[in-house]
């Protein structure tokens, strides 16, 4: 992953995270909000890992997990938090949990931009004037 791919300062973080849409599968959960750029930045939470070590080793394999997902993530910031139940998941159970929530908050985020094509009329309570 390079570094345009890199979601960076606590603001960025802080927006995706609040008002992101959300998705979790495994223990990984996705926040993804529009950034409005041609890139895909991404960003990782890792929570409860006390080890250095051990947060590293979650921290490469979810980059290595995303790096494929990229193209179809474009236009989005996204944090991926993950805690120390990831650490223990085989690689091939974390990428599948990664795509799968990926994919479901890209969903949300796809269909909470859609627009809604209902004239449900105003909202007053004065009657419309009639012909």
């Amino acid at each position: 992953m390079i570094s345009r791919h890199r979601l960076r300062g606590r603001r960025r973080f802080a927006a995706a995270r609040t008002g992101g849409l959300r998705a979790s599968s495994a223990g990984v959960r996705a926040q993804l909000v529009p950034n409005g750029l041609d890139v895909a930045r991404v960003g990782f939470a890792l929570v409860g890992l006390r080890s250095a070590v051990r947060r590293n080793l979650l921290r490469r394999r979810l980059r290595a997990a995303i790096r494929p997902l990229l193209d179809t993530l474009a236009g989005h910031d996204v944090v991926l938090a993950a805690g120390a139940d990831a650490v223990a998941l085989p690689f091939l159970a974390l990428r599948t949990a990664v795509e799968l929530s990926t994919a479901r908050a890209l969903h949300r985020t796809e269909s909470a931009e859609a627009a809604s094509t209902a004239d449900n009329g105003s909202m007053t309570s004065e009657p419309e004037p009639g012909p």
